[in-house]
């Protein structure tokens, strides 16, 4: 059985979590500028890309497990550019139909937001 919670937006994990990676790795990378950043290009995810869709499906295929559980939400097309997901509900339906028969579970969920949400139809979704 393999567990996938992929990203769901633009804004790559790296940038706010390169830290916590560095420490896991031991990793001491050179930092530059007067902010003194490191250079997180190696650490980016295609699935924070247009290619999520062709990552997701290539991860799918190459999986050779009994069970797939995967974990999103359906914000493909509810927040702003940055925010919304670059899966598609239906792109993660078919792929995973792909292999075999999907079973969807769904809760309601308030979607983590700096202000107040446009969006109460928010949902967190399972497919097994």
């Amino acid at each position: 059985m393999v567990y996938i919670d992929p990203p769901y937006n633009s804004r790559q994990y790296c940038d706010a979590y390169h830290l916590i990676e560095n420490i896991a790795r031991w990793e001491k990378p050179e930092v530059f500028g007067v902010a003194k950043k490191m250079d997180r290009t190696a650490l980016k995810s295609k699935y924070c890309t247009r290619s999520a869709p062709s990552a997701f499906k290539d991860l799918i295929d190459n999986l050779n497990v009994k069970y797939i559980v995967v974990s999103y939400n359906n914000m493909a097309n509810k927040g702003n550019d940055r925010s919304n997901a670059r899966i598609s509900d239906t792109q993660i339906l078919e792929t995973l139909k792909s292999k075999d028969s999907v079973k969807t579970y769904s809760e309601l969920f308030k979607a983590f937001t700096t202000g107040k949400p446009e969006h109460l139809d928010n949902e967190e979704r399972l497919c097994a």
